[in-house]
C-alpha cells in the first residue's frame, strides 16, 4: 500500500479537480460530481474509506424542519460525523432555535446556504458574532428585513462581510437604491438578474452601479435589441464577474436573437446561418459569454477581446437541420462548454446528434430542455411508460452520449414530461466503471405548478414559484439538487 499521506493527496486533488468552470461552484453539483469520484475508492479498503470519510459527508442538505432535527441528533451520536460538514444547505427550516442547537455541533463549518428562511436577529447575530462560519448564503433580499430596526435603518455595528446574497432582481431604480444598504454594510451578490422589459436596463448608465462580489449577470431580453458598448466598462468595475447569459423573456422574443443579433458575439454566426440556409430553421433562445483565462482567446474584436462565447441555447425542433446548426456553430464557437438543447425531437438520428456534438472539444455540460419522450424509444403506439422507465431510458441516453463525447462531465435534464401532470429534472453526472463511461441520477419527480404555461422565463425569475417534490424521506446527506 501506498504512503497515506500520498493517498490523501490523491483524494484530495480527485474531490478539488470539479472547480473547472463556473457552473461547478454551484456546490450541489460540485460534491455530486466529487462524491462519484470518491465512493467507489472508499470501498477498497477500510484506510481508504477512514480517508474519504470526511469528504463523503462536507455537504450535507437538509429540508425540513424534522429532517433538521434528526440531522442534529446523528451529530449530537457522531461527532466524527458532525466535524466531517463543511457546506450546509438548509431549506424551509423555519425554527432559529433548531439551527442555533445545530450549528454549536458544526465548528468546521465554512458555508451555510439559508433557503426559504428569514434571517431573524437571533440567527444573525449567532452566525455573524459567535460562530466561524465564513460564508452564509442567502436567497434574497425579502428574507433579510429583519436585520435592518423600525427606521429601515442598519445598527451601527452591523457587519454583513460574511453574507452573500445569492441571486436577485432588480426590476426598477428604487429597488436597487433598497438594496445599496445592504452593500454598504458589507454584502455581496453572487447572481444578478435584470430584464430589458424593466425600468433598469442594461445601457451606459448601468455601469454607475456597483454590485460587491458580482460573479454572474442574467439579461432577459425583450423585443427590444441592445447594445453591448456598456459591456467594457462594467465588467472592469467588477472584476469578479465571469459569466453573463442573454436569454429571451419570451418565446415570442427569441426572434431578437437573428433578427437583431448581439454584435459582435451573434452576428457573424446568424449571417452566416442566413447565407447558407439555415436561417428559418435557427432558433436561438440565448447564449452565454465567459472571460477568457489564460490559454484561451476570443474570436472578438476589441473592446470585447476578454470574453468569448462558452455556452449556447437551441431549439432544435422536428423542421429544424440540427446537424447543420450544431456544426456551424462550431465554426464559430468551438470553445463551448454549456449546450442547451431545447425540444430534441428524434428527428436527427441519434449517431449524427453525437457526431456533432464530438465536434466541441471543450464540452463539459449538456443541457436537455423538455426532450421528446420520442429520443427514448417511446412513441405514440407505446402505452404510456411509467416514471421510472423513463428515467431509466434517460439514463441509458446520457450514457451513450458520455461514452462517445469524452469530455462531457454532466447532464441536466429539464420538464422531461411523464405525463401531462408531471415531469422529471435533475442533474445526470457522469462517472467512470468498470464498463465505461455512464451516468448516475436521480432524477427528481415534480408536478407541474397550476400556473405552467411554457411562456415566459422572466416570470419564472420574478415568481420563483416552482414547487420541488423531493421523493426522499429522510434529510438528504450530499448532491440533492
Amino acid at each position: 500500500m501506498y504512503p497515506e499521506e500520498l493517498i490523501q493527496a490523491v483524494v484530495e486533488c480527485l474531490v478539488s479537480d470539479t472547480e473547472t468552470f463556473l457552473e461547478w461552484e454551484m456546490l450541489h453539483f460540485r460534491w455530486k460530481c466529487a462524491q462519484t469520484r470518491i465512493f467507489p475508492l472508499s470501498m477498497a479498503s477500510r484506510q481508504l474509506r477512514r480517508i474519504c470519510y470526511p469528504f463523503l459527508f462536507a455537504y450535507v442538505k437538509v429540508q425540513g424542519i424534522e429532517h433538521l432535527e434528526k440531522l442534529m441528533m446523528q451529530c449530537i451520536a457522531n461527532e466524527i460525523f458532525a466535524l466531517c460538514i463543511r457546506s450546509l444547505d438548509l431549506d424551509d427550516c423555519s425554527s432559529g432555535k433548531t439551527i442555533i442547537d445545530l450549528l454549536r455541533h458544526l465548528p468546521n463549518l465554512s458555508r451555510i446556504n439559508l433557503k426559504r428562511i428569514r434571517l431573524e436577529r437571533p440567527v444573525t447575530t449567532f452566525l455573524l458574532n459567535d460562530h466561524p462560519v465564513s460564508s452564509i448564503v442567502v436567497e434574497s433580499l425579502g428574507l433579510c428585513e429583519d436585520l435592518f430596526n423600525e427606521a429601515n435603518s442598519p445598527p451601527s455595528d452591523l457587519n454583513l462581510a460574511k453574507v452573500i446574497l445569492d441571486r436577485e432582481k432588480f426590476h426598477d431604480r428604487d429597488t436597487l437604491e433598497e438594496a445599496k444598504k445592504y452593500f454598504q454594510c458589507g454584502m455581496q451578490i453572487k447572481h444578478l438578474y435584470i430584464s430589458e422589459n424593466g425600468r433598469l436596463q442594461a445601457n451606459s448608465s448601468f455601469t454607475a452601479h456597483k454590485f460587491p462580489g458580482l460573479c454572474e449577470l442574467t439579461i432577459t431580453m425583450g423585443r427590444i435589441a441592445i447594445s453591448p458598448t456598456w459591456l467594457p466598462e462594467f465588467t472592469r468595475g467588477h472584476p469578479f464577474l465571469r459569466k453573463i447569459s442573454f436569454y429571451a423573456s419570451h418565446i415570442r422574443n427569441r426572434i431578437i436573437f437573428t433578427r437583431n443579433p448581439l454584435r459582435p458575439f451573434l452576428k457573424p454566426f446568424v449571417e452566416e446561418a442566413r447565407r447558407v440556409g439555415l436561417d428559418a430553421t435557427l432558433s436561438i433562445r440565448g447564449f452565454a459569454i465567459t472571460r477568457t483565462s489564460p490559454g484561451l482567446t476570443s474570436s472578438a474584436p476589441e473592446p470585447f477581446s476578454d470574453w468569448l462565447v462558452s455556452g449556447l441555447s437551441l431549439n432544435l425542433s422536428e423542421r429544424s437541420e440540427g446537424e447543420r446548426i450544431l456544426d456551424l456553430a462550431h465554426s464559430f464557437y468551438p470553445q463551448i462548454s454549456i449546450l442547451t438543447l431545447e425540444n430534441l425531437s428524434g428527428a436527427e438520428p441519434f449517431d449524427e446528434l453525437v457526431s456533432s456534438l464530438c465536434r466541441f472539444s471543450s464540452l463539459q455540460v449538456v443541457n436537455l430542455l423538455r426532450p421528446r419522450l420520442a429520443i427514448l424509444g417511446f412513441t405514440n403506439d407505446t402505452a404510456t411508460p411509467a416514471p421510472i422507465e423513463v428515467e431509466a431510458a434517460m439514463i441509458g441516453y446520457t450514457s451513450h452520449i458520455a461514452q462517445r463525447i469524452p469530455t462531457v462531465e454532466g447532464f441536466f435534464i429539464d420538464e422531461l414530461d411523464i405525463s401531462s401532470r408531471d415531469w422529471y429534472r435533475g442533474w445526470l453526472n457522469v462517472q467512470d466503471g468498470i464498463e465505461g463511461r455512464h451516468t448516475v441520477g436521480p432524477l427528481h419527480y415534480e408536478v407541474k405548478p397550476n400556473w405552467y404555461d411554457y411562456l415566459s422565463l422572466d416570470s419564472v425569475i420574478q415568481s420563483d414559484k416552482m414547487v420541488y417534490f423531493d421523493r426522499t424521506k429522510s434529510f438528504n446527506v450530499l448532491f440533492i439538487v
